[in-house]
């Protein structure tokens, strides 16, 4: 499994750019799942329970 952040406009680019790249695409859609996180309460309270805020209110900073 590969983790990948916000990739919709690199990959966007990379196609229209080289249409080529549709094989690779398709390659890619065959091998991806979508996991929808943001309506997932639980996913919530972990993530903002997880952040942390160098700098801010304990004197660290980075």
């Amino acid at each position: 499994m590969k983790v990948v952040g916000n990739s919709a406009l690199g990959g966007a680019a990379a196609y229209l750019i080289n249409r080529d790249n549709h094989a690779k695409l398709e390659e890619i859609l065959q091998k991806t799942t979508y996991i929808e996180l943001s309506t997932e309460m639980q996913f919530q309270d972990l993530f903002v329970n997880n952040m942390f805020f160098y700098g801010v209110g304990n004197g660290e900073s980075r």
